[in-house]
Parts: structure tokens; C-alpha cells; sequence
């Protein structure tokens, strides 16, 4: 059996519509223009080096930045990443 979603009126409505018309003519325009796109996958990962399994947080977080070049840069620190360190893995990126 299929199952069956109600959609909101509104997500079809005349303005939306619109509004998605003109997006998809700014990409095709992005394209047409031969503006190279270079796309960088940021992904975090704990490591705990407890040797017993607790139910505490990882003590050790490793950042990397991949693109298809490969590994842009990776840093390991003690703690969970947050905004700070994530802006500082974008800086030293742009350095």
C-alpha cells in the first residue's frame, strides 16, 4: 500500500512556484557562466581511549576537511568541537 502525505496548500501556491522558477534560472545561469564549484565536505568523529566503555563523552575529536583534491586539513583536539573551533578549522583553511 502507498502511503499518502497531506501537502499544505501553500507549498504549491502561485508565489512558490515562482519563487523556485527563479532559483533553478540562477543555477542554470551559474552554469552557463563555467563558474567552477569546488565543494568541501567538513565531518567530525570522537575517539574515547578509555579502555573500559563508559557513558561519558569522547575525550579526543578529530575535524577534517575533504574536498576531491583530498585531505584539506585535519585537527585533532581534547573536547567536543563547537562553533569556535569549527570558524578556527575555517581560517586555517583559508590561510
Amino acid at each position: 500500500m502507498k502511503q499518502l502525505y497531506r501537502v499544505p496548500f501553500r507549498r504549491n501556491s502561485d508565489i512558490v512556484k515562482e519563487a523556485r522558477l527563479q532559483y533553478v534560472q540562477r543555477i542554470m545561469e551559474f552554469e552557463a557562466e563555467g563558474a567552477h564549484h569546488k565543494f568541501i565536505f567538513v565531518d567530525e568523529v570522537g575517539f574515547n581511549l578509555c579502555k573500559v566503555r563508559r557513558r561519558r563523552r569522547n575525550n579526543i575529536t578529530m575535524c577534517a576537511a575533504i574536498s576531491n583534491d583530498g585531505v584539506l586539513c585535519h585537527i585533532p583536539t581534547i573536547g567536543p568541537y563547537n562553533t569556535e573551533r569549527l570558524l578556527a578549522v575555517e581560517a586555517w583553511h583559508d590561510s
